[in-house]
């Protein structure tokens, strides 16, 4: 009998140590599975998804914009008051520039711009003057919060100057050299508000008298990013 209880008394002890490793066993497993299922996922930027304006992969910044400037007095103006034309109006106009970013705060490119001008006269056309410019373009910018952007511009070139007095044409080629403040701010996606400050130098000899159309300008567009 007693060889009979000693026997059953391994038995049982052998079944409670199989089953403790087959739980064990079980509970790695679901742990393991477990692990794997709640590996937490790469930590993503909270900007992951909204343009980064750092972003390596932006090359290209294209700008488009409206500009309205002050006129300078000078000869040219005082030469048309003899004639009876009155004071001359603000310089209206368009500007386009490409610009290559050489990196993350500088970039270099071209812009060109249209300019409009003209002086009124009492019983006569008015009198006007139309150019179109071509500048070289050094661009500096700091980003704050990956968003908004304040930089400066320096950019020197040539425009051709048309102008039309009493129903003549004469053209005239000038040098141009403009700098000043910018900023530009998002708007959705790639699309950014520019907006320009400057003052231009550029004067020039127009039927023998000295025009200086130069001056303050202000310029409101907008900058797309590729």
């Amino acid at each position: 009998m007693l060889h009979w209880l000693i026997a059953f008394g391994l038995a049982v002890g052998s079944g409670v140590v199989y089953a403790d490793d087959a739980n064990a066993d079980d509970a790695n497993a679901d742990d393991a599975t477990t692990g794997d299922a709640n590996t937490d996922p790469p930590h993503r930027s909270a900007d992951e998804g909204t343009e980064i304006v750092e972003d390596a992969d932006t090359h290209w910044l294209l700008g488009l914009g409206l500009l309205i400037g002050t006129p300078l007095e000078n000869d040219f103006d005082r030469a048309l008051a003899t004639r009876a034309y009155g004071d001359p109006s603000p310089t209206y106009g368009a500007d386009l520039g490409a610009l290559y970013r050489v990196t993350r705060g500088f970039s270099v490119g071209l812009r060109t711009a249209v300019r409009h001008r003209y002086w009124l006269h009492y019983n006569q056309p008015a009198a006007t003057l139309f150019s179109v410019d071509l500048l070289a373009n050094l661009d500096l910018r700091h980003t704050f919060r990956h968003r908004a952007q304040i930089g400066f511009q320096l950019a020197g070139g040539f425009a051709v100057v048309s102008t039309r007095l009493g129903g003549e044409s004469v053209r005239d080629l000038g040098g141009r050299v403009q700098l000043g403040p910018l900023a530009t701010f998002p708007i959705v996606g790639t699309l950014r508000i520019l907006v320009r400050i400057a003052y231009d130098f550029h004067r020039l000899s127009i039927v023998g008298e000295t025009a200086d159309l130069g001056g303050a300008t202000f310029l409101l567009g907008f900058e797309v990013r590729e």
